[in-house]
């Protein structure tokens, strides 16, 4: 009789996990038997009554779950990850170097940088826009919480959806762009960079295994669900060979209360100026003469050339990509100084500058801060950091294109 009773008591806990579970495939399987039954007699009133009130309650239900999902999901900043297994993995490679600025880490890709240079690489604008892939939907609570601290302009900007390989040949020339808008890089490549936790408890389908997979390499950017948003960052040589820079204020995403390159931003459609495909090289460079152009007022006409520096991804940004150009100008430091900032731009600018830099011939691409010895080196964001290295290196390639352009600007009378 004993077991007769436990038989039945645990048929019936199985029943109701069941029904848990399955609750609305249960539920629309009623419906659907109900529906059937009305076709050929009149169901009572009290059963339609009974199964309103059953689905008005399992919605309650799933409210109340949904809410209480929310309330006990929060997000942190990942904070002294060293990226050892990056790292290991990265270590001996010909085409990638994992390289460290003020903590932080970027992956700069040789090989990618040399095809956009040599305008081997194009970048195509998709028909579609970017939709938050299911598997990110914490990414709409963090996105919420953020757009509650403060006024968070949501404008356009391009993602990069397309495989890049990890051999010693690009595994594509045609790079697809994503439109989107900044609330869309904000609920995933944002997000990802956090770490996400519920009731305490880390989610480790969320944060880092968002961007670096089990082999220990950053995510390629096809296979990603994040949007992977493009940076661009300028660095401008003044004619009396000066680097201008921008202090920037504490609203900046990822650079605030630090100097930043003289234009630093996000690749936007706009700067394929109105066609559907260009030359990344050349989308590059308008989308770095444009932020140029808002953060410190220095226009087109007064930019001699420019040149592309290089491609890479910053990790503790979720992989994000990453260009760098440099552009020598034909006005000088006391010119630069005189700018007018676009008042959209007040609030993320503090000012700008255009520091001395040191004699080209003590550069050293390992020591990047050296470049400008006015500056407190704890004071040079990431992308002022990777673009003196980028630029060091072209100086001393006697086959870089940019390299010829800085050896140009450095020679000009001081």
């Amino acid at each position: 009789m004993v077991r007769v009773r436990r038989l039945v008591h645990t048929t019936w806990l199985r029943l109701v996990d069941l029904l848990d579970h399955a609750r609305w495939v249960v539920l629309s399987l009623v419906l659907a038997c109900v529906g059937l039954l009305g076709v050929w007699t009149e169901v009572p009133r009290v059963v339609n009554i009974g199964l309103a009130l059953t689905s008005f309650g399992l919605l309650w239900g799933e409210w109340q779950r949904h809410l209480q999902s929310v309330r006990s999901l929060t997000f942190i900043d990942r904070v002294g990850d060293g990226y050892d297994d990056l790292a290991a993995t990265y270590r001996g490679s010909t085409r990638y170097s994992l390289v460290k600025a003020n903590q932080h880490h970027v992956v700069l890709d040789r090989v990618a940088s040399a095809a956009i240079a040599a305008d081997g690489v194009t970048g195509t604008v998709a028909s579609e826009r970017y939709v938050l892939p299911h598997e990110l939907r914490a990414g709409v609570q963090y996105r919420r919480m953020r757009i509650k601290r403060r006024d968070t302009y949501n404008g356009p900007l391009l993602g990069l959806d397309s495989d890049l390989g990890s051999a010693e040949v690009l595994a594509t020339d045609r790079w697809k762009l994503l439109p989107a808008r900044y609330w869309d890089h904000l609920a995933s490549d944002i997000m990802a960079s956090k770490i996400a936790l519920r009731s305490g408890r880390v989610v480790p389908q969320l944060g880092r295994s968002l961007y670096v997979d089990r082999a220990g390499r950053l995510r390629d950017l096809g296979e990603s669900w994040l949007l992977n948003g493009i940076g661009t960052s300028l660095l401008a040589i003044t004619s009396d060979r000066r680097v201008v820079v921008v202090s920037q204020s504490e609203l900046n995403e990822s650079s605030g209360g630090l100097l930043a390159p003289s234009g630093s931003g996000s690749l936007e459609p706009r700067d394929l100026h109105g066609a559907s495909s260009a030359g990344l090289a050349a989308i590059v460079a308008n989308g770095a003469l444009r932020e140029l152009s808002e953060e410190t007022g220095i226009v087109a006409s007064e930019v001699v050339e420019t040149a592309f520096l290089g491609f890479g991804r910053w990790v503790e940004k979720a992989g994000k990509p990453e260009l760098w150009s440099v552009a020598w100008l034909a006005i000088d430091s006391h010119q630069v100084r005189r700018k007018r900032i676009l008042n959209q731009e007040r609030p993320f600018t503090t000012s700008v500058e255009a520091l001395r830099v040191s004699d080209p011939v003590s550069w050293d691409a390992d020591r990047p801060e050296e470049v400008l010895r006015e500056a407190e080196s704890l004071l040079l964001s990431v992308p002022l950091l990777i673009g003196l290295r980028l630029l060091v290196e072209a100086y001393q390639d006697p086959d870089s294109v940019a390299g010829d352009l800085v050896r140009r600007a450095m020679a000009t009378a001081p």
